[in-house]
């Protein structure tokens, strides 16, 4: 039993469609690696922020701007305190930094100690 032309034709493009996009992300992720270690590269961080009461109306928050982790942290929990009205944060964190076009989590031991408490 053989493999039908046409079967061929569009496994053989699938695949050669996900090789392209891999080594369209195997290069991005090189330059992020070069950047990294370059001298002057200043850190971009994202912050989100997923409200616990999100089905009832509340807004989730993100930024992603350049600067310390502490401080787009509590750039982040200051807008989502002004965007939903409160002064507490019942929510979850989403953290991450990024370089060139890489974004990857940072652990909670990174940027916890700087949560807002309560």
């Amino acid at each position: 039993m053989s493999i039908p032309e046409d079967h061929k034709k569009t496994f053989r493009s699938l695949v050669e469609k996900r090789i392209k996009e891999s080594l369209e992300s195997l290069k991005k992720d090189r330059r992020a690696l070069r950047l990294l270690e370059k001298e002057g590269t200043d850190p971009i961080y994202f912050v989100g922020i997923l409200s616990n009461w999100h089905n009832e109306g509340e807004k989730n928050t993100g930024i992603e701007e350049k600067g310390t982790l502490r401080d787009v942290l509590k750039a982040s929990e200051k807008k989502f305190c002004e965007i939903n009205n409160r002064t507490n944060i019942d929510a979850s964190y989403f953290v991450g930094m990024k370089v060139g076009d890489i974004t990857e989590p940072l652990p909670a031991k990174f940027w916890s100690k700087y949560k807002k408490r309560g």
